[in-house]
Parts: C-alpha cells; structure tokens; sequence
C-alpha cells in the first residue's frame, strides 16, 4: 500500500512533497520493500522540489525552467 502510495505521489507536485515524508515515517524495515519505498521517495521530494521550482520560475519569470 506504501509503494502505490508513493507512486502516485508523482502526480500531484506540490502534495508529494507532504506524502512522501509521511510515507517515510510510516514505513517500517519489516516492510517488504522498505528500501525500494525510501529510494523512491527520495526520487518523488526531488522530482517534486523540480516542479514546484519550475512553476516558481514560471509565475516569477525568472526563465530558468519551461515546459514548452
């Protein structure tokens, strides 16, 4: 439940970046893809911070990130 959990948090950017350390505190090592989900949700807070950085730039025009 954990792995879909943070899966699907690389849908919504900016409520990844609240999941996925819940995801993290909740996880336990008896889990049985414990390390598989904290690799990914390190993935899912950098790929988040990216986006939400991008949609910064956008709004600010600062021009550093486009989607086009």
């Amino acid at each position: 439940m954990l792995l879909l959990l943070t899966c699907l948090s690389f849908l919504i950017a900016p409520v990844g970046l609240i999941i996925a350390p819940l995801i993290v505190w909740h996880n336990k090592s008896t889990n049985t893809f414990s390390k598989t989900i904290y690799l990914i949700c390190i993935i899912v807070i950098i790929y988040n911070l990216y986006v939400v950085y991008g949609l910064l730039s956008d709004s600010l025009n600062w021009g550093s990130a486009s989607y086009y």
